[in-house]
């Protein structure tokens, strides 16, 4: 046993330390090994898991849309049942509820408009305190300083005034481009007053209008646009609400906010505007466009005329743009040839082959009543004479804009100040501190 102990004991330390070294390699390349080999396996079984994961996926995806799909069809069945039982129809339901919305939209800003209204006032009291003070620090300064006021700035310290109340002993009127008006504290563009009311407000009147009225306001619009884009102007905002009688019954094309100038050769525009029943093809695939968006909108119009309903439905902008990029419209069998015909060529889906872009629009057969000489001339009579016993009849007008409080709006001189005064020049009034800037 002594032997034996002693015999172990005369091993070499360095040999046991190499022989566990090399132990130790085997085992991290054995696992190496191994990790790997799982690694692969792991690897081929997800990837032999994987389509069925998909198809799974899938399915329950599928599950998910048919579930969704018969709740929403529960649902509209359930709204339908209470409507019946309430006696309600469903497109009264509709407009009911989008009416309550629009209420309390108006009451929010009505709220919102009185609240800054509030604050303006308050403002406008504390400047009004401090102006004194003001105008005697700046008078005292001078007087050291050797300088006399200049008869400018007299006028602009008149001019600066604070008011608390707005009414017409305030306003200087100067006519400026024909029917504008300037007032001494606000700046007013006064345009020309139409209470002929809308082509949409008489629409919904008379349920649609007959082939001689139709021709008649489409002719005049015609007039309107060819005059437009031979400018460089596209109006982008065509419709029924757009377009007004005056007290002649002659339209007025109105509302220039989305107009874009400069449009002449080549030049495109790319802005996604315009008012969605209207907008044409191109602008909704978000393609460069120009002045066919406004023939487009034009047949639009015309049908919505001729027939009292739009060509073009969805119940979201998204189906909407689906219908007018896609679909063909329906026309009544009851519209005659000539009007089926410049509908089809208006309502082209080719901006490029649309009538208006190419060919003579009024030279269509549409158009074969127009004498448009006497129709630029003013000297057609209109279909339409809107009867007004003085220019305070407002029996053209909905109600609801009558109720509506006016109210001046607030300018931002931080923006108004530091645009080119000189585009100013010509005009009646100025401020001579804004304009000396130039």
């Amino acid at each position: 046993m002594e032997s034996h102990t002693q015999h172990v004991l005369k091993v070499p330390v360095d040999k046991v330390q190499h022989d566990l070294e090399e132990i130790s390699i085997q085992v991290q390349r054995d696992l190496q090994d191994l990790v790997a080999e799982l690694q692969f396996s792991l690897e081929e079984k997800t990837e032999q898991c994987q389509p069925k994961l998909e198809e799974e996926n899938e399915q329950v995806q599928h599950q998910l849309d048919e579930t969704t799909t018969w709740i929403e069809t529960e649902m509209e069945k359930m709204v339908s049942h209470i409507l019946y039982d309430l006696n309600v129809p469903a497109d009264q339901f509709e407009h009911d509820l989008e009416d309550i919305l629009i209420q309390i939209q108006r009451d929010l800003e009505s709220s919102l408009e009185e609240k800054a209204e509030h604050i303006k006032f308050n403002l406008d009291e504390s400047a009004a305190e401090v102006q004194p003070e003001l105008e005697e620090n700046a008078a005292l300064i001078q007087s050291e300083l050797g300088i006399k006021p200049t008869t400018p700035h007299c006028e602009l310290l008149e001019q600066t005034k604070f008011h608390h109340f707005i009414s017409l002993e305030n306003f200087v009127l100067h006519k400026v481009l024909g029917k504008g008006s300037f007032g001494k504290d606000n700046l007013c563009f006064v345009m020309e007053y139409i209470n002929g009311g809308d082509l949409f407000f008489h629409i919904e009147d008379k349920g649609r209008f007959d082939l001689v009225s139709t021709q008649f306001y489409a002719a005049e619009m015609t007039c309107g646009l060819q005059f437009l884009h031979r400018h460089g102007v596209i109006y982008r905002d065509l419709k029924l609400e757009n377009v007004m009688l005056d007290r002649d019954g002659h339209i007025k094309i109105v509302d220039f906010g989305l107009s874009k100038d400069n449009m002449l050769g080549d030049k495109r525009a790319l802005s996604f505007c315009g008012s969605e029943h209207y907008i044409a093809p191109e602008i909704f695939q978000g393609q460069h466009y120009f002045s066919p968006v406004d023939w487009w909108a034009f047949g639009v119009v015309i049908f919505e005329m001729l027939t009292g309903e739009s060509p073009f439905y969805g119940a979201d902008r998204d189906e909407l743009c689906m219908s007018v990029c896609m679909d063909i419209p329906q026309y009544p069998n009851w519209i005659n040839q000539e009007s089926n015909d410049l509908l089809v060529k208006l309502l082209e889906k080719d901006p490029n082959h649309r009538l208006g872009t190419v060919g003579n629009i009024r030279e269509h057969p549409f158009f074969k009543s127009i004498d448009w000489t006497k129709l630029e001339k003013r000297e057609l009579e209109p279909p339409f004479k809107p009867k007004m016993v003085d220019y305070n009849d407002f029996r053209y007008f909905d109600k609801e804009f009558l109720k509506e409080t006016p109210k001046m709006s607030q300018g931002d001189s931080s923006y108004i100040g530091p645009m080119d005064q000189s585009v100013f020049a010509d005009f009646s009034f100025i401020n001579s501190k804004l304009f000396s800037t130039y």
